[in-house]
């Protein structure tokens, strides 16, 4: 899933040299004991270890996390990614982790992550059209299975987000970038033709 560079900050300034290893995570306890062996942490003399970087498969990952998250944290966010990864939604939770919400450390994207039934995942859509016409027929066929028709959106001044709304009945949606769906308002500007 990821890995961290963990390092023993009392060994630079005494010796001058960097003492640190990558661990992969998820971890085991056995493994963690191993690496602090190795690099000098024996809770005595030497207690306390800090994350100089990150490696990940997970787009953005590396930035959500900082030096000082603990080890066993990370691992339940390992273990908690895997079982994202599992049930094929690592693209939804990364596409969630975009939108920059709940972000800022393992323990809120261990709740993101836990909790990705809250956003609509549109992969593949890149304009305001696309969304458009894929969130219609989402809406039309549920209420509506034999309707067929042509959509016409009219676009709000900012160009950086898109309200669209079809009846009155339906849900509407606010989108920020192109394929996340997240809060709901209704503004009528979404006009259906059949």
């Amino acid at each position: 899933m990821f890995e961290a560079y963990v390092t023993n900050p009392g060994l630079y300034p005494e010796l001058s040299v960097e003492a640190g290893e990558a661990l992969r995570f998820p971890t085991t306890t056995e493994e963690v004991q191993g690496l602090f062996s190795r690099i000098g942490i024996d809770g005595v003399r030497y207690g306390e270890y800090f994350i100089t970087s990150y490696d990940s498969d997970v787009l953005g990952l590396y930035d959500c996390l900082d030096e000082y998250t603990g080890l066993d944290e990370l691992n339940y966010l390992a273990h908690v990614l895997e079982d994202v990864q599992e049930r094929g939604e690592l693209e939804k939770f990364e596409a969630a982790m975009a939108f920059g919400e709940h972000t800022d450390g393992a323990g809120n994207l261990i709740n993101l992550a836990q909790n990705l039934d809250c956003y609509d995942f549109y992969p593949g859509i890149g304009d305001d059209e696309a969304l458009g016409h894929t969130a219609w027929r989402k809406s039309a066929q549920s209420t509506f299975p034999n309707i067929s028709g042509t959509i016409s959106i009219t676009r709000p001044k900012s160009p950086c987000s898109l309200f669209y709304h079809i009846f009155p009945a339906f849900p509407s949606f606010f989108l920020e970038g192109n394929t996340r769906l997240n809060r709901l308002f209704s503004p009528p500007i979404l006009s259906v033709f059949i």
